[in-house]
């Protein structure tokens, strides 16, 4: 979960050119389809001047068809304007020739402007038209993942995969989030199938550290190693080596990968290097040490439960009962809270359109000070608000026609 506001957005925002082949029998029409995808192509290489220029010369051939409104809400969408480029979608016919393009643009300017829900309705009538139209699967399997709802992204993702399957993007998510929902054998699949696609360099190191996880998750340590061992030696990927080390009791070798690397900053890796050092410091005879580690990684990392239940167990060994018991009580409650957002995600993954459960997951990622967290799920409950009353927001403007 922690990572999946960054994960997605990396997934769909590449854009991919939108070929429109309907071999108009017009000289005029054909020119007004090559210049579109010129505008296009310009587009995806972010040649702006190159989208005004197509733009310009679309309107003086007298397009009478709507490529250049299309194109210029292309434009708006890549350059971070979604709700320009609605009203400009609105103003084109959506049952005419560019019906399909109309449809993509505007669930992609709705899922930009937040409104999931009406995002959902608008790709849901494309791909229910065109069943292989692949960014339009794309698309709701991001406006499904934002809302909770990972099952229904999964399906939609693993249409990507089938039309585009030479695209690691949709296994890489669906190796996120099946792990996510603690199914580790679908996600070692799908992640190793990202990994086989050959990501680029960046995304190939964050594709193995997951792939890691999940692997330790069913003790396949030495498997995990295999692909870290290909990876560039950051902070996070030398954490996950010596977790797959100590595991293997290879606590020497694990201590030395820990020493040659900071404390990295997210928290499942920095997490993970506390309770590492602290287990050796332990299983060297050295407790107040470890208790000092520990300690300082709660004040680093305060609502990560596994941190406060080894200060309770060498408090305990200290003979430090008092002590115990409180910081014991405190493991409790962190990892109720902790129970309590498993279970309410679940949920959310179940019941689509269910507003307070999603608002209750906002409260308790506060309660755990995991604030980005909490602004989606409450981005998410306020789109199925929306949704069961869309005119009392004065959202039916950008609804498009059936």
């Amino acid at each position: 979960m922690s990572i999946r506001n960054g994960v997605l957005i990396g997934v769909v925002l590449t854009f991919g050119l939108v070929w429109l082949g309907w071999g108009f029998a017009v000289p005029a029409e054909r020119g007004a389809d090559r210049i579109y995808e010129d505008g296009l192509a310009s587009l995806k290489e972010r040649d702006f001047s190159g989208v005004r220029e197509r733009i310009r010369e679309l309107d003086a051939a007298g397009d009478n068809r709507g490529y250049g409104s299309l194109l210029q809400a292309a434009f708006f969408l890549r350059t971070g304007d979604p709700a320009a480029a609605l009203r400009t979608l609105n103003a084109l016919d959506a049952k005419g020739p560019l019906r399909s393009s109309v449809l993509e643009f505007t669930g992609e300017a709705l899922y930009q402007a937040g409104q999931l829900w009406m995002a959902r309705d608008v790709l849901t009538t494309l791909v229910t038209e065109q069943p292989d139209h692949v960014d339009g699967h794309r698309w709701l399997g991001s406006a499904y993942y934002d809302l909770g709802a990972q099952y229904e992204a999964v399906f939609h993702l693993e249409q990507v995969a089938r039309l585009a399957p030479d695209d690691y993007r949709p296994h890489w998510l669906m190796g996120v989030i099946y792990r996510d929902l603690e199914s580790y054998n679908d996600s070692v699949m799908h992640l190793q199938q990202a990994w086989d696609l050959k990501p680029p360099d960046g995304v190939r190191d964050t594709v193995a550290l997951f792939l890691s996880r999940s692997l330790r998750a069913e003790h396949k340590y030495d498997e995990a190693l295999t692909y870290l061992r290909q990876c560039r030696e950051t902070p996070e990927v030398l954490v996950e080596r010596a977790s797959c080390e100590f595991s293997l009791g290879q606590s020497a070798e694990a201590f030395e990968t820990l020493q040659r690397c900071p404390v990295p900053e997210d928290d499942e890796s920095g997490t993970a290097w506390y309770l590492l050092i602290g287990e050796i410091l332990e299983g060297q005879s050295k407790p107040q040490e470890a208790l000092a580690k520990y300690e300082e990684g709660v004040r680093r990392f305060p609502f990560e439960e596994d941190l406060q239940y080894r200060i309770a167990i060498v408090l305990q060994n200290l003979g430090q009962a008092e002590r115990a018991k409180e910081e014991m009580r405190l493991w409790e409650q962190r990892n109720a809270l902790k129970n309590r957002l498993i279970e309410l995600n679940k949920q959310a993954a179940k019941e689509l359109d269910n507003a307070a459960v999603r608002r209750d997951l906002a409260e308790v990622c506060r309660q755990m000070q995991r604030p980005k967290h909490a602004e989606m799920w409450e981005a998410a409950a306020l789109a199925c608000e929306q949704r069961r009353r869309p005119s009392a927001e004065g959202t039916s403007g950008n609804e498009t026609p059936p």
